[in-house]
């Protein structure tokens, strides 16, 4: 999947050196959370498109590439809050989550995302810290076509 940055971003990429603090945003939802779950990845929070990310550790581990089977990550959340421990508990599904990259400079400038289509999965907890595996839904076990096509799905077929 190709990828744009800014044009800010991207020199700074391109460059020998540079002063830009890239910033990996971390955001975990479920229906039963009193709101988002907001993380980001330095000493200091940090606000981004109206939303305030708190600042936290963890840890990704980028995913095999393995024939026939989804990509997925390991993440290491340690969260210091016990209110945020005790709802990513109390969940019996797989809440949604969702990395962010931003520039320190230019927060409101998301200059790459996985997107909503992700879950977190496989969750355990130790002490003050979270460990799970981030996955897409499984499309490959799938059937094809999902549904039959009768008169009373689709009249306009018949």
């Amino acid at each position: 999947m190709a990828r744009t940055l800014s044009a800010t971003g991207e020199a700074s990429v391109l460059a020998n050196e540079t002063t830009e603090e890239w910033i990996l945003l971390l955001t975990v939802n479920h229906a039963s959370f009193s709101g988002p779950q907001r993380f980001a990845r330095r000493r200091t929070s940090i606000v981004s498109n109206g939303n305030t990310y708190n600042a936290a550790f963890f840890d990704l581990s980028f995913p095999d590439q393995t024939p026939n089977q989804l990509p997925r990550w390991q993440v290491t959340i340690d969260v210091v809050d016990q209110a945020v421990l005790a709802e990513l508990r109390s969940v019996s599904t797989a809440p949604d989550i969702q990395i962010d990259v931003i520039r320190a400079s230019a927060p409101d400038t998301i200059e790459m995302t996985t997107g909503a289509d992700y879950k977190l999965r496989s969750l355990a907890y130790t002490g003050t810290a979270v460990t799970g595996e981030i996955s897409m839904e499984d499309l490959l076990s799938e059937g094809f076509p999902g549904g039959r096509i009768l008169p009373s799905n689709f009249p306009g077929g018949f």
